[in-house]
């Protein structure tokens, strides 16, 4: 499993706005950034694969899909990658699964 802190991340786009994209696991949100942003990214379903954070751009605006979490509790490596970028937001879109709501 990667180290947070020797994950890299491509905060060198230029940017008027961060936009990120949260949600649990197996949602769909790289399906929405594959759509945002016209980038296809390849998706890891296994707890701990998907430390990285794909970044692209959509108009002037900087889009990073964020690994799945089930909450931002600072438990595990994911959260804590995925609570920096959400709390770091411009506009923070919550990917859910509608078939899940209680």
């Amino acid at each position: 499993m990667d180290d947070c802190s020797q994950i890299e991340i491509n905060n060198e786009l230029q940017a008027d706005k961060k936009i990120v994209l949260a949600g649990n696991p197996n949602v769909g949100k790289s399906i929405f950034f594959n759509y945002l942003t016209g980038i296809y990214v390849s998706v890891s379903n296994y707890p701990g694969t998907t430390l990285d954070i794909s970044s692209g751009k959509m108009g002037d605006a900087a889009v990073y899909d964020t690994p799945g979490v089930y909450g931002v509790g600072s438990i595990n490596d994911e959260e804590r990658v995925a609570r920096d970028f959400i709390m770091s937001a411009d506009i923070i879109i919550n990917v859910v699964d509608a078939s899940h709501l209680e």
